[in-house]
């Protein structure tokens, strides 16, 4: 490359493939648990009554064999997907 022969022998450019979906949307879960805890406790009591309807909701929609801690990790997962704007796998 022109740059690496201009800068000189001792530089050389590594050439790395796409980041998978996965590891996209790893750091946007971590992003979006970063913009959690970033919100003010003042805000939480606007959301309180959504926040249990989406509980009562979901522990309602309870499969066989899956238990309120497994439910409620689907759900939280989910929030984070749509908070981090990663609703759908897109390649």
């Amino acid at each position: 490359m022109r740059i690496e022969r201009e800068v000189g022998k001792n530089f050389k450019f590594q050439r790395a493939s796409l980041p998978t979906y996965s590891a996209v949307a790893r750091v946007a879960g971590l992003v979006a648990l970063k913009n959690l805890q970033a919100v003010h406790d003042d805000v939480v009591p606007h959301f309180r009554n959504t926040a249990k309807e989406l509980l009562d909701m979901t522990i309602g929609d309870l499969r066989e064999g899956e238990d309120d801690k497994e439910s409620t990790e689907v759900l939280l997962s989910k929030c984070l997907a749509a908070i981090s704007r990663k609703t759908t796998l897109q390649v």
